[in-house]
């Protein structure tokens, strides 16, 4: 079933890491002619600056730089001040469309998670990875490897990954961090539509398909795709999917 979106409101990607978000967001911001607000709630990274100035909009970028931990009190105020702006810009008739890594504040902030699921000037959407296996090993490489966390700018033979040896803890917080997710999502969001990154994995212009009422055109994107297996890179890769699989059969994160 494909997603109706409404066009007076922002719309909201809640996203679990690494399922594809950037694409999506890039795709809709340029078929709607949407601001694209980057990753407006992720409390790791330096987001983008609204400034409003007799109605006109500049946006300054950070885009990809990071400043360290928060304390949760600054997290609060930043965020809060986002959601600020994207009143002022409903009101100026400006749309954003925006990432929220929810897992970056999920467990200190949930109340701002509340002020989100309240705000109705926000279309919230879920984006998820179906193999959430393999999203854990892109996580896993992508942390490891001393390039930038999105390759916008970075040419892929630039990478220089060497096999290594997956932690067994590293999987299992990872599980528990979704299964946290999944329960706030389920309490505070009423609705929340689905999409799966296979869904454009391979064709970003399968984009078009999921969502109603936006204009059907093929875009392109300045995003270079890692063509390798993660797979390859994980020398205990037998041990860790069977850790995996039976964390799964423990039900921990199971609907």
């Amino acid at each position: 079933m494909s997603i109706s979106l409404d066009k007076n409101k922002h719309i909201g990607i809640i996203f679990q890491p690494r399922s594809g978000s950037t694409i999506l967001r890039h795709y809709l911001a340029e078929v709607l002619n949407y601001i694209d607000g980057s990753e407006l709630f992720n409390h790791y990274v330096l987001t983008p600056e609204f400034k409003i100035d007799n109605g006109n909009l500049s946006v300054v970028r950070h885009d990809g730089q990071t400043f360290g931990i928060m304390t949760t009190s600054e997290v609060i105020e930043r965020s809060y001040n986002y959601i600020n702006s994207l009143d002022q810009l409903s009101e100026l008739n400006y749309k954003v469309v925006f990432g929220v890594y929810l897992q970056s504040f999920m467990r200190d902030c949930p109340d701002l998670i509340k002020s989100l699921s309240l705000k109705n000037n926000i279309q919230f959407i879920r984006l998820e990875r179906q193999d959430f296996f393999y999203s854990l090993l892109s996580i896993a490489v992508a942390k490891r490897a001393d390039i930038s966390w999105h390759n916008t700018s970075q040419k892929l033979e630039e990478r220089k990954i060497k096999p290594f040896i997956l932690d067994q803890n590293f999987i299992k917080r990872k599980v528990e961090d979704l299964h946290f997710e999944k329960n706030i999502l389920k309490k505070t969001f009423e609705t929340l539509p689905i999409i799966y990154y296979e869904s454009y994995e391979k064709k970003p212009h399968n984009i078009m398909n999921l969502f109603q009422n936006i204009p059907k055109k093929i875009t392109g994107f300045k995003i270079n795709k890692w063509k390798e297996n993660y797979r390859d890179l994980i020398i205990n890769l037998d041990e860790i999917e069977s850790f995996y699989n039976n964390i799964i059969s423990s039900n921990l994160i199971h609907e």
